[in-house]
């Protein structure tokens, strides 16, 4: 089970959400202050530990979690993945830039018999190849 939140940092933004019901856009923000984070958390127990904290924390005047989604793993698309993982920080995004370098180094150096027992036979090596290939020059801006 994952968790996916949205949680609304500040006084005057958690006053604006409670009076609206609607999550400040950008630009009401920028008038009134606050932030927005999409958090996602690995279990409920997680996800307690974090409000908990944010319970007992100092240095903010109001928090409250604005959109709460449960969701089963399976239900997930690696976009969705992605997207959370890159929301994580800047290394992720080295870190997977890295992954795909090895990996497209890695596929053009082995036989076909070898690209296919690494997926499985999903698919086929030429496809995989291109596959890479694309995702490689899109991260690199090729």
């Amino acid at each position: 089970m994952y968790i996916t939140s949205k949680i609304i940092y500040g006084a005057d933004a958690t006053r604006h959400f409670d009076e609206t019901g609607k999550i400040p856009s950008k630009e009401e923000l920028e008038d009134i202050g606050g932030i927005i984070l999409e958090k996602e958390f690995r279990t409920q127990e997680e996800y307690d530990a974090y409000t908990s904290a944010l319970d007992e924390s100092d240095g903010w005047d109001g928090w409250v979690v604005a959109e709460v989604n449960h969701q089963s793993p399976e239900n997930r698309s690696l976009d969705d993945i992605i997207k959370n993982l890159l929301k994580e920080g800047p290394l992720v995004a080295l870190y997977f830039l890295a992954g795909v370098n090895l990996l497209k180094e890695s596929v053009e150096e082995v036989t076909n018999e070898e690209v296919k027992q690494m997926f499985s036979g999903l698919l086929h090596p030429d496809r995989v190849r291109k596959n890479v290939e694309y995702i490689y020059n899109k991260m690199n801006k090729i």
